[in-house]
Parts: C-alpha cells; sequence; structure tokens
C-alpha cells in the first residue's frame, strides 16, 4: 500500500511541471483534490464533494497528512486557502512549482496560504500543482465538547477568471477523525 502511495505521488509530481499555452477561450472551472491521512483517515475531497452536509472533523492534538493537487487544462493563475487561525498549525510545507505566500485578511481569526504559479516569457502556464503538509495539526476549538463549525475555504482561479470556491465546514473534537452529517 505504501508503494502505492508513493508511486501515486510520484506520478503527480511529475504532472505538476506540466505547462500550457493559455487557450483564447476556457469556461471550464479549475478542479481539486484535498487528500487528508492520519488518525485513521484517509479521505480525498474534490470540488463535487457534499459541502453543505458534510463536515470534516479532526481529532485535537493529532497530526495529519494533507496533499492537495489542484489543476486546470488552460492553466492556473492562483489558489487561495482560508483557514481559521489559532485552530490547525501547518507543519512540512512543501510546493512542486511556484511559491506560497502567507497573505493578510484582515480578520485576526482567518490566515490564508496563496499559491502563486509564476509564468514563463513563452506565455505557458501552469496546469497543475501539488502542495503538501506533512504535519497538519488540530489544536484548536472548545476543549468541553462543545461542537464549534469553523471554514475552510478553497478558492482556485484559473488564468481566464474561471473560479472553484468551496468552503468546508471544519469541526475539532475529542472524537476520532471522520466525514460527518452537519446536523
Amino acid at each position: 500500500m505504501k508503494h502505492l502511495f508513493l508511486m501515486c505521488l510520484l506520478v503527480g509530481v511529475l504532472a505538476v511541471g506540466c505547462k500550457t499555452t493559455i487557450p483564447p477561450r476556457d469556461t471550464r472551472p479549475p478542479t481539486f483534490i484535498l487528500k487528508i491521512i492520519g488518525d485513521g483517515l484517509n479521505e480525498d475531497i474534490t470540488d463535487d464533494f457534499d459541502f453543505d452536509n458534510k463536515a470534516l472533523y479532526l481529532r485535537r492534538g493529532r497530526s495529519y497528512r494533507v496533499i492537495f493537487t489542484y489543476s486546470d487544462q488552460g492553466g492556473l493563475k492562483e489558489m487561495s486557502w482560508f483557514f481559521p487561525t489559532g485552530v490547525i498549525t501547518l507543519g512540512g510545507e512543501t510546493t512542486a512549482a511556484g511559491y506560497l505566500i502567507l497573505e493578510n485578511t484582515g480578520d485576526p481569526y482567518k490566515s490564508q496560504r496563496k499559491w502563486l504559479p509564476g509564468h514563463t516569457e513563452e506565455g505557458e502556464a501552469y496546469r497543475s500543482n501539488i502542495l503538501t503538509y506533512t504535519d497538519f495539526r488540530a489544536i484548536g476549538g472548545p476543549m468541553d465538547g462543545t461542537i464549534t463549525n469553523y471554514e475552510w475555504e478553497i478558492v482556485v482561479t484559473d488564468l481566464r477568471e474561471n473560479e472553484t470556491n468551496r468552503k468546508l465546514v471544519l469541526r475539532v473534537t475529542n472524537e476520532p477523525s471522520r466525514i460527518g452529517s452537519i446536523d
């Protein structure tokens, strides 16, 4: 199983370097896969996940590996990831292409990581990238067991301003990690 995972990761990294010429017309929004592994959880959350009815439950104090892949055949402009300040910590961050910056959201309770790809002089653009956290840790939330909904927002924009924007409900609890109902 470990070898299969490593092989898939290698294929993904090789695909990341793919560049594309910006098409004259592109109406399809970007896609993403957010893979979360740890504490018995091994889930792929994609842009067609049931964001209205499902939540991601993470166990307080546990560490997870997060692999975030985003792509658009017409080329990527940027990816932003908004998350609650003081609820999760990000460690072991790497990106296969471009660079990451910490953006000021203007909200002391919300942090933002932004990926900017950079482009070649020939007009080529990256059409995919992989962002990895080897030590993504759930640290916050009420200690008394009260359920609090935190928002984890993912925004991926392509070069034609098509956008995929999804908001995932995140709950940090004392229970095992899982995908569960918002109700």
